[in-house]
């Protein structure tokens, strides 16, 4: 893991802004779960489903901290995300244009936040709104405190965060949990028992945007060993001062994009003896944004625009760096292309076509990176990416995060033009049971694992293949649960894969920081 510098941390988030509806038509029939309204808990799944007003119509989804719990999206209170999905897109269920858009919301990916919140949908009218209450995880490992400075605010998302390796980024992190202030300032979430002893960064992150007065207090300083209860923690946001950074927000045309953006400011206030790292956040308009920040002797200060709100239709273009000297203002301007043309292939997993795998692309011209995008396959295996025409070539690949460790992707990568097709990807994933390693899990491998157990053979490559009962070791009891598996009708051998088991891809309703400088 390389050394940090202080900023050298920089997350990309969902977009944010509070749109009033307008007209007699639009989005309607919003539920969770069925209802209008949802409990859930940490792991648990979510079923956003609505009607668009025609068929084959993108919808806004906006996710608001219900701060004073009254149950409607009130103007003072934050709005946290704001993405697109599309009727028969590849994040509608159904994957069919027939006006009812059914989405798997992944709540836990990443991590878990819990409050309540008020979900709005809306497209070209009237909104309709659905409640989401998100319990506490239930857990020992409680962690809570108080924001002391602003004083008395509600809305302000804080986290905490496990580091991990990545060797795309300089520093990474993952599974995040956390809340939201009250209305007095205070937060109380919990990290569940499984991470008891782990060390997670303290992250007072606003992602909302809702401290414009204030930036983030000094970063990647606040480290908790989690071994128990944690209280009484006070966090201070940090006042700005005249620094600033604005620009303009255009497309290769020299057009404004037709709905806001979210930038996310990550840098640093330096003076001779000192550098301290500071975030923040802003909602630009549709062609320009302005934010101040905070400086000493000087600052730099990397700019991440995210254009969720317009997916697929944008590619979100690379950050931005800039250096200010004293407390004095940039102009940092930002292209954003439009994806007007595609990429197109199959995945396989085991050889089946593969649904809900996550794909890559990041567009090149020459040797600069002009911008990303992403899709999940359909149900067949096939996908489609949207990408810009001005790029010589994008560097295509599989997102791994929803994949099972040990499981390989061929090719890893894959290096084609804009409108290139057949840039097919293939995944293995090993079979639980499957002691032996060819693919079918059968009575050769009850012996194969006795010979090793017992007979001096070789061991499951890998050993969790052989831990058929996942209780963390290779013994006797897994030779029982496997016969009796194959030969008594028993339950079928546990997917023991090392670390967390993560599930596929769903919509992701809250992004949250993961990789940073990558």
């Amino acid at each position: 893991m390389k050394r940090l510098s202080p900023a050298q941390w920089a997350p990309a988030l969902f977009s944010l802004f509070l749109l009033i509806p307008i007209g007699l038509y639009g989005a309607h029939g919003l539920l969770l779960n069925g209802s209008d309204e949802a409990t859930l808990s940490y792991g648990d799944t979510l079923l956003l489903s609505v009607m668009p007003e025609s068929e084959g119509a993108e919808v806004k989804i906006l996710l608001f901290a219900d701060v004073n719990g009254d149950g409607a999206a009130d103007p003072d209170e934050p709005l946290l995300s704001k993405l697109q999905v599309k009727d028969g897109g590849p994040f509608d269920e159904d994957e069919s244009a027939d006006g009812q858009i059914e989405s798997a919301v992944d709540v836990s990916r990443l991590g878990y936040v819990c409050g309540d919140f008020v979900i709005v949908a809306l497209d070209a009218g009237i909104s309709d709104t659905a409640l989401l209450h998100l319990l506490p995880v239930s857990s020992s490992l409680t962690i809570s405190g108080t924001v002391t400075v602003p004083p008395d605010v509600g809305g302000i998302t804080i986290f905490v965060a496990r580091q991990v390796e990545d060797t795309s980024a300089v520093i990474a992190f993952r599974d995040f949990f956390g809340t939201y202030t009250d209305g007095n300032g205070h937060f109380n979430f919990a990290v569940p028992d499984e991470f008891y002893g782990d060390t997670f960064y303290l992250l007072p992150i606003d992602i909302a945007g809702y401290l414009q007065d204030y930036v983030s207090p000094e970063l990647l300083t606040d480290t908790l060993i989690l071994t128990g209860p944690i209280s009484g923690l006070t966090v201070s946001f940090t006042p700005n001062d005249n620094t600033q950074v604005s620009g303009n927000i255009r497309d290769e045309n020299g057009d404004a994009l037709p709905d806001i953006s979210r930038a996310l400011f990550v840098g640093a206030a330096f003076t001779l003896f000192d550098t301290t790292a500071y975030a923040a956040s802003i909602w630009s308009s549709p062609g320009y944004y302005s934010r101040n920040l905070k400086s000493e002797w000087g600052s730099f200060w990397e700019i991440y625009l995210d254009v969720s709100a317009m997916y697929p239709h944008y590619l979100t273009p690379p950050p931005q760096l800039t250096l200010i000297l004293g407390s004095g203002s940039s102009q940092v301007d930002f292209p954003v292309y439009q994806a007007d043309d595609s990429i197109r292939g199959h995945v396989y997993v085991n050889d089946d076509p593969a649904d809900e795998i996550r794909i890559f692309a990041e567009g090149y011209s020459g040797n600069d990176t002009i911008g990303s995008n992403f899709t999940q396959s359909y149900s067949d295996g096939r996908y489609t990416l949207f990408v810009a025409s001005e790029a010589d070539s994008y560097r295509v690949y599989i997102d791994t995060l929803g994949l099972p460790p040990y499981a390989t992707v061929e090719p890893e990568y894959q290096i084609v033009p804009p409108g290139a097709s057949d840039v097919d990807f293939h995944i293995t994933i090993r079979v639980p049971g499957d002691a032996n390693g060819d693919g079918i899990v059968n009575p050769v491998d009850l012996v194969f694992l006795a010979n090793y157990l017992y007979g001096g053979g070789d061991p499951p490559d890998p050993l969790w293949l052989g831990d058929e009962n996942c209780d963390g070791s290779l013994d006797n009891a897994d030779l029982m649960y496997l016969g009796n598996y194959l030969y008594a009708g028993g339950p079928e051998p546990v997917p023991c894969f090392p670390g967390r088991k993560r599930g596929k891809h769903g919509l992701v309703l809250l992004n949250l920081p993961s990789g940073f400088l990558r």
